[in-house]
């Protein structure tokens, strides 16, 4: 039997969709940890944050053929990195942009650097 590709594609959205909701709570339960230190409002962002960057990068895996070599670990890990790297989901990496949410900020040279404040000579 021949399967159409639309009806493929809507079997592996199915398949990575219910993967990924297995995975779910461990990957939030890791990014509470990696996180812990931050301020709750802030805490819950990021944890929002690493739980798409982890979606998009099981949908990557999945598109590979590499649906069943998928764990929460590795997959959490990866995504607490991007968010610390500042890479969002669905926003382009600009390394001249000064990040208005923190005060400090690592350059993709990794040196690190304290904004200056409104009204103070460089």
């Amino acid at each position: 039997m021949i399967v159409s590709a639309k009806r493929m594609r809507r079997i592996t959205a199915s398949a990575c969709r219910e993967k990924f909701l297995s995975l779910l709570p461990s990957i939030r339960e890791q990014a509470r940890f990696a996180f812990r230190h931050e301020q709750r409002e802030r805490q819950q962002e990021l944890v929002a944050e690493v739980a798409a960057n982890a979606f998009v990068a099981l949908v990557r895996l999945v598109e590979r053929g590499l649906l069943e070599v998928v764990y929460a670990t590795p997959l959490a890990q990866y995504a607490i990195k991007q968010v610390r790297d500042g890479r969002r989901v669905g926003a382009k990496l600009n390394v001249r942009d000064v990040s208005p949410e923190t005060s400090l900020t690592i350059c993709r040279s990794g040196r690190r650097w304290i904004k200056p404040r409104l009204g103070t000579a460089v």
